[in-house]
């Protein structure tokens, strides 16, 4: 079977689709350690299994796999700036939200029976 028909075959995995470009530290985090141990020294090209997961049972296709490596800073460059984009955007966010918490003050009157005590927002 071909690797772009198999997705068509069995049940849909709870975490990716196929694994490619992952670390050996990623696929053992979904895969388990020694399920992650054999798929590491499968043939190239051949489909193998069924191999047990804490998930259920899987049949394991590589099509390559490269050694890891540590990239350089051209590559990764525009990654760090997203994140750091990113964060900064949550950061402004987290204030924003809190600056706005901060205008209003919460008062209820605990002597009512009624638990769905009406709330008072005063601003």
């Amino acid at each position: 079977m071909a690797f772009e028909k198999s997705a068509g075959y069995g049940d849909r995995f709870i975490f990716h689709r196929n694994y490619v470009a992952r670390t050996r530290q990623l696929v053992a985090s979904h895969m388990g350690e020694d399920m992650t141990r054999k798929i590491f020294q499968l043939p190239i090209n051949t489909w193998s299994g069924p191999y047990q997961s804490p998930y259920g049972l899987h049949l394991v296709l590589v099509v390559e796999n490269n050694p890891s490596r540590l990239p350089n800073f051209q590559e990764v460059a525009p990654l760090v700036l997203e994140d750091y984009r990113r964060q900064r955007m949550d950061d402004m966010r987290r204030r924003k939200i809190q600056e706005l918490i901060a205008q209003y003050r919460v008062e209820w009157d605990l002597s009512i029976q009624d638990l769905s005590a009406d709330f008072t927002y005063v601003k």
